[in-house]
């Protein structure tokens, strides 16, 4: 499993329209087709910015998606390697390191209840 090396992308980016003046020997007609044409292209610009925001965000957004399955597969298979006496010895372990040697003491057998009691006492 390796680390992922992707950055986020970053927030869209959208550029002003530029402001387009008429021209001293244009006419109305000849401005307004240019306006018309400036726009389309600043729009096809703009079409092109968000498709490619949109893809990096995908990519991004599938990259972590694997990343973090990735992580639950080796978290499952991890958990699986832990058997019930490794558990165990790890148990036993942790209890005697917090509490110490543990004695029984006080320890009955009540035949009728088929039943043992005893007391766990710590010394350590």
């Amino acid at each position: 499993m390796t680390p992922i090396q992707l950055r986020k992308p970053s927030h869209l980016a959208i550029p002003s329209p530029a402001i387009i003046a008429k021209g001293e020997f244009e006419t109305t007609k000849q401005f307004r087709i240019r306006l018309a044409q400036r726009k389309n292209i600043y729009q096809e610009k703009l079409n092109a910015i968000k498709q490619s925001y949109i893809n990096k965000v995908g990519v991004y957004n599938t990259a972590i998606k694997s990343y973090n399955n990735e992580i639950y597969w080796e978290q499952k298979r991890r958990q699986e390697q832990v058997t019930s006496s490794m558990r165990s010895r790890l148990l036993n372990t942790a209890i005697n390191e917090i509490l110490g040697t543990l004695r029984l003491i006080n320890v009955k057998y009540y035949a009728d209840k088929e039943v043992f009691t005893a007391r766990i006492v710590a010394f350590g």
